[in-house]
């Protein structure tokens, strides 16, 4: 009689550890997907809004051209231009801008990265740039001229959710004003347009 007794006793307490885990397990799979799956909702369609969109208007209109970008992964993947990676990551005559002066301190740095960069862009003829501002060193040249820039909402997983267009050469203002207003933008991303004085 002890021993059946014990041995029910030990199953049920087996039965019930195991329940426990099983209920543990399903609270935790629970919480992840309420708490993650808004964010990785959100995260896929900034990424398509912002990013997949930027590669779909360089693939349309600037396919084989020279052009500068900062965050590089759908461009380089899907747009087929001449990419220069404005933070050195898939360029590496930048990176070895960086290498060489990473010991500096970081004003000097910034000065000599952000010189390197305007100095190579204007000497092997990249025609625009889709950049954060607030990426390139220092600040953005005034002669690189502010086109329109696109804004993303509810951004989770984008960097920043604004992105501008620069054309980095005076005649390269109208064409890319034209090939972006022609582009068919995803409805939930907001375009505007700088006020551009010509001279």
């Amino acid at each position: 009689m002890c021993y059946n007794f014990c041995h029910v006793l030990r199953l049920n307490l087996q039965n019930l550890t195991m329940a426990i885990g099983v209920l543990a397990i399903m609270a935790i799979a629970a919480y992840r997907f309420q708490f993650m799956h808004q964010p990785g909702l959100y995260s896929s369609k900034n990424i398509y809004e912002q990013q997949i969109e930027m590669s779909r208007f360089l693939g349309t209109y600037y396919k084989g051209e020279k052009v500068v970008a900062n965050d590089i992964g759908a461009i380089s993947f899907y747009s087929e231009v001449q990419l220069l990676d404005m933070v050195g990551l898939g360029s590496t005559d930048v990176a070895k801008v960086c290498v060489e002066n990473a010991n500096l301190p970081t004003k000097i740095f910034n000065e000599k990265y952000r010189s390197f960069l305007i100095d190579y862009c204007a000497k092997n003829n990249y025609k625009i740039a889709i950049i954060y501002p607030s990426w390139f060193p220092v600040k953005v040249p005034s002669t690189w001229t502010p086109v329109a820039s696109w804004k993303i909402n509810n951004n989770k997983s984008a960097a920043i959710n604004r992105v501008v267009f620069y054309a980095l050469k005076p005649e390269e203002i109208k064409p890319l004003q034209q090939n972006l207003m022609n582009f068919n933008l995803n409805k939930n991303v907001e375009q505007w347009y700088y006020n551009i004085r010509t001279q």
